[in-house]
């Protein structure tokens, strides 16, 4: 008897993460990536996941052994011959924020020979503002199948610009209504306001972080609520900003209706893909209930499993029962702005 297929699907970068830590731990190589921290935070749910990625012809055969271990759909992530990796680094500071720096220095700091990966590091997010060529690990409409029974929500990472103004168009096509997306930091700036339209409407909802959302409008400076209302403009039924490691900030642009849905108290290990955790709760919660706000519930309690610990994976092992009791816990909490 064949496995049915994912309920949702996350489409985006998965990585080779190398992570040096505030006390000047280097920590082994973990499974990471931004498509791999939402399909995490999603399947906290129970749900059915997928994951659509591109890797370069190195990737860690044991890394995807252990996806396909957990029950997930593996069969769309492809090896691309022509590049290695993809590879992150980056250290944590006191406050738990990842921080992108190269990686050369950080391991001299402490006395440990660099990892080979390494060597001639460059950013994953190089390239995201490129508008006319995909990068060799950029996802395209071609690396979609040409049928995709059952997926009932889809939720793109931060990635390439043409990735996202893209593949959500095949999407459609193919089926899938619901459609949420995380836009790349890297093109998040003046320069591709007139375009982003063109990437935001027809989205079910777009989460992106409140520094990227305010760069985009430089130099004005917005309040909270004028950001999300243009950016809802753009076309978009519902914006999610994040406001730090504090919590997430909802415009319900079809009810009028704006809310803050608060962190859950978590003992914070890492923040390294809390927006990504989020945003995979977030899906499921939205295809589940239609409510954007419970939606955000179910992000916020994603969102602080994936603090507790390092790398995307270790979320699976946590109780059963432990997400749906911190929704519960932040109801309480929630007001209306």
């Amino acid at each position: 008897m064949s496995r049915p297929g994912p309920e949702f699907l996350f489409l985006g970068p998965i990585s080779e993460e190398y992570c040096i830590t505030a006390d000047g731990r280097a920590l082994p190589p973990m499974p990471g990536g931004g498509a791999l921290y939402a399909a995490v935070g999603a399947r906290l749910w129970g749900a059915a996941v997928g994951v659509v990625a591109r890797v370069g012809r190195d990737f860690s055969e044991r890394s995807l052994a252990r996806l396909q271990g957990n029950g997930w759909s593996v069969s769309l992530i492809r090896p691309t011959a022509e590049v290695s990796g993809p590879y992150c680094f980056y250290t944590l500071g006191a406050d738990f924020i990842p921080r992108e720096s190269p990686p050369a220095p950080a391991y001299l700091r402490i006395n440990q020979p660099l990892p080979k990966p390494l060597l001639g590091y460059r950013s994953a997010m190089d390239g995201h503002a490129h508008r006319d060529r995909f990068a060799p690990l950029a996802l395209r409409p071609g690396d979609l199948p040409p049928r995709l029974r059952g997926v009932r929500g889809a939720h793109l990472t931060p990635s390439h610009f043409l990735t996202h103004l893209s593949v959500p168009l095949r999407l459609r096509e193919l089926g899938v209504t619901c459609i949420t997306l995380s836009p790349s930091p890297r093109y998040m700036q003046p320069s591709f306001r007139e375009a982003l339209p063109q990437v935001v409407n027809g989205l079910e909802a777009l989460i992106v972080p409140e520094s990227a959302a305010h760069s985009l409008f430089q130099p004005e400076t917005l309040q909270l609520h004028e950001t999300a209302s243009r950016l809802a403009a753009m076309g978009c039924a519902t914006v999610v900003l994040q406001d730090g490691l504090s919590g997430w900030y909802v415009c319900d642009s079809k009810l009028g209706r704006r809310t803050y849905v608060p962190a859950y108290p978590a003992r914070v290990v890492s923040a390294m893909g809390i927006a990504d955790s989020f945003s995979g709760g977030f899906l499921v919660g939205l295809v589940r209930t239609r409510d954007p706000v419970e939606a955000a519930l179910f992000g916020s309690a994603s969102a602080s499993v994936a603090l507790e610990g390092h790398g995307a994976l270790h979320p699976l092992d946590a109780m059963p029962g432990l997400v749906e009791a911190r929704l519960e816990s932040l109801r309480g909490a929630v007001r209306q702005e």
